[in-house]
């Protein structure tokens, strides 16, 4: 017996469907079975019992092999997990989907389980490095990371600051010495971009008359 294909639990398909071509529609009343002779009736009233639904056949094991869509991948492990649903299930849709519904949760919470085990190891190996860094690491690292800091919230505010903490890339030893060197063309605070010092505000007497020599700009 051919296996049951699970996506087929179609609206289109439920009932017996239209008249085959050619036939007319029987009006209530006229079918040739209201007296009982025709078909579904018992033995005794003359007519062919119903037929008694299929008995349901185990899937084999590579029975989810042509049902899977093209470009998805499914393991073996998967396929039999699967495959074990519905034919426990033994063809009842609402236990098919019960299991299947089951089994995805618990396989969602291990692949997110096994994602964030990889991140927090990934992020410990680059804070590991970073404080390994001949150049900005050792004896120093945490003062190179405060200077770190404070470029990264000077070029980016709060928002670049947010944005290194919630991807990891702060711990990434590549951002330190792209921050570390950014620094070094950021001028002091209240130094213009020229080098020079910030002009000091003048006062009212020197706005009026003129500043003394030795104070010009």
């Amino acid at each position: 017996m051919r296996n049951r294909d699970i996506r087929t639990f179609n609206i289109a398909d439920a009932g017996g469907g239209a008249p085959p071509a050619g036939t007319d529609p029987v009006p209530p009343g006229d079918s040739p079975d209201a007296d009982g002779a025709g078909a579904g009736a018992g033995a005794d009233g003359g007519g062919t019992p119903a037929s008694a639904p299929a008995a349901f056949t185990d899937w084999a094991p590579d029975a989810l092999t042509p049902l899977i869509p093209e470009g998805f991948e499914v393991t073996p492990e998967q396929s039999s997990a699967i495959v074990d649903i519905v034919n426990k299930a033994k063809g009842d849709p609402s236990q098919i989907v019960g299991g299947l519904l089951n089994y995805y949760t618990q396989v969602s919470e291990q692949v997110g389980a096994q994602l964030a085990e990889q991140f927090n190891k990934t992020q410990t190996d680059w804070q590991n490095e970073m404080k390994a860094d001949p150049t900005y690491g050792g004896p120093k690292f945490d003062q190179n990371l405060a200077i770190a800091k404070e470029t990264a919230a000077r070029l980016g505010g709060n928002e670049f600051l947010e944005l290194l903490r919630i991807t990891g890339a702060g711990n990434s030893v590549h951002m330190l010495r792209f921050l570390m060197k950014a620094a070094e063309f950021l001028p002091k605070e209240g130094t213009p971009a020229g080098g020079r010092p910030a002009a000091q505000p003048k006062s009212l007497g020197d706005r009026m008359f003129g500043s003394p020599p030795n104070q010009q700009g």
